[in-house]
């Protein structure tokens, strides 16, 4: 249940804060005087689409702000549990959202910061909105059928996902067969390719790494008269010296006796000569690996040009296949496993013509299943629509469900489409060519009256559902709402007096000029208020004593009966 909506600078509302109650909560209000940017405001605030154009002109940010109590809905609970939120102990749920000019939302739940998309997720099984875009959509064939299938319950919407998934299933055997079953002349294209692929690596007779190892070996014999010219000169400073200097390891040597013989004077010399031994036998295993070294390098142009021609073979190579040698192999072994595949194409079509026999099937049985289920699905139905429409003031009024074969898809093979008529001896017809705007608003009001008694969600919201409705149907209308309001929380936008008169909570909505600026304002109306509006509601702007007391025993009429 809606407990409370702030909204602060949202489109011409600068500050407001509205408390609900349970049953059925009214908003009424001159025309113009912004009921449909509360709805706005309210949207947004369970993740609703919201441009910064709705900030508050002058203003740098916009915030809305809902509190529910959701205790005791599992739905709800399980998707906090989800998203890493743990359900407040109270039962008590605040969806908080800020718009930046920037265009960024900030949003939060019970205080912590969610993405947009669980935000909007959690928003959604919170209220079910009604205005005209909704009504429209009951118009759409697929919105039909979506309702048909809701009103089967969890076993009929397990055969549909059943359905989906095979369907799904069959389609991705049915792409692979196709794939697998391309004319012989593309086949031959495609053959040839490979083996040309195939043989062009294999030629090469490439060795995993080779590319790395060639490139090393390459810049050694490119540099090799200059590396064999340091090493040389590093060997002779070592050991023979250089221009009457004499070796290094001759004066390490030398050093090392002078350290020896200063041994007898401290106990310093000792660990110093030994440090110098060290360093002298380093200095000869180096002079050897120079050496060694040197004995295993030599200037050899023809191995420098065989080198050459290899890499440049690898590089033609890697320009066609792969980036390395062995994205090379990778590409020639996956050649070979398609060029296989291709082989032996015949033998896995006829595995997968089996398979996608037995795929069809499967899905053609539960198709039909899910048919024969709308079908006895789709008389009940009738009936309850039937009877709600009956009691909204159209007692002639048929609906039935129309059920067609259509091609296949995951939905099963049926085409859902709603016939109605309002009168009696008129044939009946699809509803979007002959359902008025009142009608249709009291056929979704039927609809809805259905679904509440199905789903969860805790409040139902519905915008100028009287709009073209009068009279003895107006007042059915009326009653209806306030019979779903002992079952759910209602809030309803409306210009019309049985509906105003019926609240549990009467709001008015005005918009007064203050400071040059035009503000959204909504207060909640007490007995005396509400006579005043109603009087407003039924006489316009010349409100006599005679309306007055008309509004008076209105009110007092419809509190009695509840």
């Amino acid at each position: 249940m809606l407990i409370t909506l702030t909204v602060q600078n949202f489109g011409i509302i600068e500050n407001l804060l509205m408390e609900f109650d349970r049953g059925l909560n009214v908003l009424t209000g001159e025309t113009g005087a912004g009921k449909s940017i509360v709805l706005d405001a309210l949207s947004a605030a369970l993740g609703g689409r919201c441009s910064p154009e709705a900030i508050r002109y002058e203003q740098k940010k916009a915030l809305v702000e809902t509190q529910f109590y959701i205790d005791n809905i599992p739905r709800i609970n399980n998707l906090l549990i989800e998203a890493g939120l743990e359900p407040e102990e109270d039962g008590t749920l605040i969806m908080t959202r800020e718009i930046n000019r920037s265009g960024k939302n900030l949003c939060r739940i019970n205080g912590r910061s969610v993405v947009l998309s669980i935000y909007r997720e959690i928003g959604k099984y919170l209220i079910d909105m009604h205005g005209q875009h909704q009504q429209q959509s009951l118009l759409d064939i697929d919105k039909q059928r979506e309702l048909l299938d809701a009103f089967g319950g969890k076993e009929h919407l397990d055969l549909l996902t059943a359905t989906g998934e095979a369907y799904r299933s069959w389609q991705m055997v049915y792409k692979e067969c196709k794939e697998l079953t391309f004319d012989e002349q593309e086949k031959q294209k495609k053959t040839d390719m490979l083996l040309y692929q195939i043989e062009e690596i294999n030629k090469a007779q490439l060795k995993p790494g080779e590319d790395v190892e060639l490139a090393a070996e390459f810049n050694i014999l490119l540099n090799a008269e200059k590396i064999i010219r340091l090493i040389n000169e590093s060997y002779n400073y070592l050991y023979e010296g250089s221009s009457g200097t004499r070796a290094v390891t001759e004066q390490l040597s030398k050093t090392v006796s002078n350290l020896e013989t200063l041994q007898e004077y401290g106990a310093a010399f000792i660990d110093m000569k030994t440090a110098m031994e060290s360093m002298l036998y380093q200095i000869e295993d180096m002079a050897r690996d120079l050496a060694n070294y040197r004995h295993n390098i030599e200037f050899n142009p023809q191995r420098l040009q065989a080198v050459e021609e290899r890499l440049d073979l690898i590089n033609r190579l890697k320009y066609k296949y792969g980036d390395s040698v062995d994205e090379i192999l990778k590409f020639q072994e996956k050649a070979e496993q398609e060029l296989d595949t291709i082989a032996h194409s015949h033998e896995k079509i006829d595995e997968l013509i089996k398979l996608n026999s037995e795929s069809e099937r499967e899905y053609l049985t539960l198709a039909v299943q899910l048919s024969e289920s709308r079908q006895k699905i789709a008389r009940k139905f009738q009936t309850a629509v039937s009877q709600e429409l009956h009691a909204l003031e159209m007692p002639a009024a048929i609906i039935e469900v129309e059920i067609t074969r259509v091609s296949q898809g995951f939905n099963g093979h049926d085409k859902i489409e709603f016939l109605f008529t309002a009168n009696p001896g008129e044939p009946l017809r699809q509803l979007a060519k002959i359902a008025s705007g009142g009608e249709l608003s009291r056929v979704m009001l039927a609809l809805k009256s259905i679904f509440a008694e199905m789903d969860e969600i805790p409040t139902m919201i519905f915008d100028e559902v009287d709009s073209g409705i009068g009279g003895r149907a107006l007042q059915a209308v009326a009653e209806k709402l306030d019979y779903l309001s002992q079952q759910r929380q209602v809030i309803c936008v409306s210009h019309a007096v049985p509906i105003a008169c019926l609240a549990a909570k009467h709001f008015q909505v005005v918009k007064q000029f203050t400071h040059n600026m035009t503000v959204t304002d909504i207060r909640e109306l007490n007995m005396t208020e509400r006579v005043e509006e109603l009087s407003r509601m039924l006489g316009g702007k010349n409100v006599t004593s005679i309306t007055r007391d008309h509004a008076k025993q209105l009110l007092n009429r419809s509190l009695n009966k509840k």
